[in-house]
């Protein structure tokens, strides 16, 4: 484990490997970037199973629980927003809405052997880094987590979106994910993120339909999902309670639209999960 703490401001950055699964398991409110090396490794963040094969990254949100089945080789970034605020920065790294809260189930960046060369400098770059002590560590160490977190981001724009995308339409979307992050407890309609961004719904639908190849109304009922499924899958929370939580108004209405997005009910789901075994499909 390397570890770098500014006490003052409370903050935190850590370069964590498989020796140290409990230590990552363990750590709340911090961003995490999983860089995994083996063949083929299973994680489980808030309750859905991701699949990591051999030389591919995922970014998880500070907010999210993750739990590592099994061993294998990986390496990792953690971070709280007190060391570098993404949402403060977002000018210099773009990835709010995209790396970290841009869809429901997690982004997997695959690393082509060019792409394993340059990160795995920079991660080297990064550990010597955390073997000086001189008044100017923090900011060096800043300095190189944005150039990794920049790098994510470009190799995220070019895998998921197939004939490009200009800046324009690629912050637009992206801000209308961190909105739906911010309000999908209590919003379920697309007319409200438009307004919120000064654009009609049919053009918030048109701009996903031509990049993003998924719809404004799906984004608000995948992240409902995902924090239903999560709730389900670490509280004892009663379907009452995840129902006025989620913004619904009857239990009834929470239970038919679990079931419409996943095919089972909220307390099946909760069972199975629960019972499931590393590996298997749900």
């Amino acid at each position: 484990m390397k570890q770098f703490v500014q006490s003052n401001i409370q903050a935190s950055f850590l370069l964590l490997s498989e020796q140290e699964k409990a230590d990552f398991e363990c750590i709340k409110a911090h961003y995490k970037i999983l860089w995994h090396h083996g063949m083929s490794m299973e994680i489980i963040i808030d309750g859905i199973p991701v699949i990591l094969e051999k030389e591919q990254i995922v970014c998880i949100g500070p907010e999210c629980r993750v739990s590592i089945a099994g061993d294998s080789t990986w390496s990792s970034l953690v971070f709280n927003r007190e060391f570098y605020c993404l949402e403060l920065h977002d000018a210099e790294v773009a990835c709010s809405g995209f790396l970290f809260y841009g869809t429901s189930y997690p982004l997997i960046l695959k690393l082509q052997a060019e792409d394993t060369t340059k990160f795995t400098g920079m991660y080297q770059v990064m550990l010597d880094e955390f073997d000086n002590r001189d008044h100017i560590q923090g900011e060096m160490l800043r300095m190189l987590l944005k150039r990794f977190i920049i790098t994510c981001t470009r190799l995220g724009r070019q895998q998921y979106f197939e004939n490009g995308i200009e800046d324009d339409p690629y912050n637009e979307i992206r801000a209308y994910r961190m909105l739906v992050e911010t309000n999908f407890r209590t919003q379920h309609q697309v007319s409200f993120y438009a307004v919120s961004l000064h654009k009609s719904p049919k053009t918030i639908a048109h701009l996903f339909n031509r990049y993003h190849k998924t719809t404004p109304l799906k984004v608000i009922h995948d992240r409902l999902i995902q924090e239903a499924r999560s709730l389900l899958y670490y509280t004892d929370k009663s379907a009452k309670e995840i129902t006025h939580e989620l913004g619904f108004e009857e239990p009834a209405h929470f239970s038919r639209f679990f079931k419409k997005c996943l095919g089972i009910s909220p307390l099946d789901f909760r069972t199975q999960a629960r019972l499931r075994k590393p590996g298997e499909n749900w």
